[in-house]
């Protein structure tokens, strides 16, 4: 039972490897923020696979008692929540086409150097014995660190009607449907009231597994491609991707000007209905619902 814990725990070491190194060879042929961001979301998934990995090992060898546990798993996993806790938001940032603002910029970093500054002081008062760590510091860290998520989610979840890409919506869904399931054993696994002999942190270790998947499968899906927006317009690749004619494109380009209907009519000496006719039409073939989207769209792929 422990040997296969072990190989369990080496999936959840190489399924952020596959998912990281699809996202850096996207980065680096298209350039495309999300996936960048994305590339360092599996990176802390690898650093909290590392974790539960030497946990396994030193199951496996009868070189760790149960005591320690928690500590080495902390000694490797609070790389992986810095990692999250900064690179989340801006993953959804960056796919919703924003820009974070100063306020949001000092937040983010208050949260990474607190769960930095936690991590940190887990590693000194821990490492030789595990008595000696505060309750207070883990449980700040695990404050901090799920509420970053969850708040992150929920606000994608709210604002939903925004975001221009319903793959990564759906596949957000099927995460915190999972996580939901699984978040009763993954506490009670914290707690140490439930244990599953040779696999400690098993409900983390499949939620991990399916964060892995889920990454790859949207990284497939919507992040290899060239850009949409080239030198502030429309991309040849979107235009022959989604069929956009010349008079479409035209009011695309009103559109990314920030011109409404009425002006974008004017300008093109079609009627407003025509515009609004023609916007529709976009959406169809973009697969996306309004000008919200079709601006965030197009902020998504931009420098």
């Amino acid at each position: 039972m422990d040997l296969i814990g072990l190989y369990a725990a080496l999936l959840g070491i190489l399924l952020p490897i596959a998912a990281t190194s699809l996202c850096l060879a996207i980065y680096g042929v298209y350039g495309l923020r999300p996936a960048f961001w994305l590339s360092l979301l599996n990176i802390g998934l690898f650093f909290y696979g590392l974790g539960l990995f030497s946990v396994q090992l030193a199951i496996l060898t009868k070189e760790l008692p149960s005591a320690h546990i928690p500590p080495v798993l902390s000694h490797f996993g609070f790389l992986g929540n810095v990692l999250w806790v900064y690179s989340l938001p801006h993953f959804f940032l960056s796919v919703f086409g924003a820009k974070t603002r100063l306020l949001h910029r000092c937040l983010l970093v208050a949260a990474t150097v607190a769960i930095a500054l936690l991590g940190a002081v887990e590693l000194a008062r821990g490492w030789a014995d595990p008595a000696q760590i505060p309750p207070l510091v883990p449980l700040l860290d695990r404050i901090i660190t799920v509420g970053v998520i969850g708040l992150s989610s929920l606000l994608v979840l709210a604002f939903q009607s925004r975001l221009p890409d319903r793959n990564l919506y759906r596949n957000l869904v099927a995460q915190l449907v999972a996580l939901v399931f699984l978040l009763p054993l993954i506490v009670l696994e914290d707690l140490g009231i439930v244990r599953f002999p040779g696999f400690p942190n098993l409900g983390f270790l499949v939620a991990m597994g399916i964060i892995s998947i889920l990454s790859i499968l949207h990284a497939r899906s919507s992040l290899t491609r060239p850009r949409y927006l080239e030198g502030g317009a429309p991309s040849r690749y979107f235009i022959d991707r989604f069929g956009i004619s010349e008079r479409e494109l035209e009011v695309v380009e009103g559109v990314l000007r920030g011109l409404g209907n009425k002006e974008i009519a004017d300008i093109l000496s079609i009627s407003p209905k025509t515009v609004e006719n023609h916007l529709y039409h976009v959406y169809q073939k973009a697969g996306i619902s309004n000008r919200i989207q079709l601006s965030n769209l197009f902020r998504a792929d931009a420098e």
